[in-house]
């Protein structure tokens, strides 16, 4: 029995994705296998998924960490559009969760900074195991602009066109 190790402490270094492709290798030239995946940070293994599963979803969390005032607006703006949708208060007993953050960053005009535009990023996802989740939605304002201020709106927006879309349009 031969033991092949992917490591390295750093993360993002492609250890997740170079280890299945070693293991799909293999297997193709009928080598018997055992594949195993352990995370030294205890981080969940992040797949991609589409928008498209949030088809019947009834329950949602919004993550904000410290940030209330985006957690309000991203709520009310879901609110206003989903008033079916259930909001919970943890993530425990949430069927998908919207973690957003954003952030004032200095807007130079000429050489000289003038008032800080806003910028934020989210993601909605899904628990699809222990230790693993999918992504379903990713939004990002790194594109900034002078116009650009109010992520966490737009960011609702964002998720609420994805959820009407994968719901076939009816709004519950």
């Amino acid at each position: 029995m031969k033991t092949i190790v992917i490591a390295n402490h750093k993360g993002g270094v492609a250890k997740t994705t170079t280890a299945l492709n070693v293991a799909v290798l293999l297997a193709l030239s009928a080598v018997i296998l055992l594949a195993t995946f352990v995370h030294a940070q205890q981080q969940p293994t992040v797949e991609y998924g589409k928008p498209e599963e949030l088809k019947g979803v009834t329950k949602i969390f919004v993550d904000t960490g410290t940030d209330l005032k985006a957690r309000e607006s991203i709520v009310t703006e879901i609110g206003k559009k989903l008033p079916a949708l259930v909001v919970t208060e943890s993530a425990e007993g949430a069927e998908v969760v919207l973690v957003f953050s954003q952030k004032e960053e200095p807007d130079f005009v000429n050489g000289t900074t003038t008032s800080p535009i806003i910028v934020g990023e989210g993601r909605v996802v899904r628990n699809v195991a222990e230790n693993r989740i999918r992504v379903l939605l990713s939004y990002n304002t790194k594109k900034r602009n002078i116009f650009q201020d109010k992520p966490a709106v737009k960011f609702a927006r964002e998720f609420i066109k994805a959820y009407l879309k994968a719901n076939g349009n009816v709004k519950t």
